[in-house]
Formats: structure tokens, C-alpha cells, sequence
């Protein structure tokens, strides 16, 4: 009988931890997207930036190849 007091115990203590362990997943998830959420719009700006100057440059680079001199 003492035996199964201490698998419920056990499994108590497990389920209470797993349970907290969620609890801070969560809790992280959402610090985390609260966090960079304000942030993306501004990375996603950046990156079209250098996209558009990198494809300005590629398209200057070939005319001018195409150039003979």
C-alpha cells in the first residue's frame, strides 16, 4: 500500500511538473512574439531594400558588359 501512495505522489509531482514546464512554453511563445513582432515589419523592409539595390546592381552590371568600348 505504501507503494502505491508513492507512485500517485510520483505521478503528482510529474504531471505538476510537465504541467509548469507548459505553462513556461507558453508563456515564452508569447513573450518571444510580443517581442519581434514589432521588429518584423522593419527586418522585412530591410531585406526588400538590399533585394531591390541588389537587382538594381545586376541589372546596371549586365548594360554595362553590354557596353563595348
Amino acid at each position: 500500500m505504501i507503494y502505491t501512495g508513492m507512485v500517485k505522489d510520483i505521478r503528482k509531482f510529474i504531471d505538476n511538473l510537465c504541467e509548469s514546464a507548459l505553462e513556461a512554453a507558453w508563456s515564452f511563445n508569447y513573450a518571444h512574439k510580443t517581442i519581434f513582432q514589432d521588429t518584423t515589419h522593419m527586418i522585412e523592409e530591410k531585406i526588400h531594400q538590399i533585394l531591390e539595390t541588389h537587382k538594381q546592381f545586376a541589372t546596371n552590371f549586365r548594360d554595362y558588359e553590354r557596353k563595348e568600348i
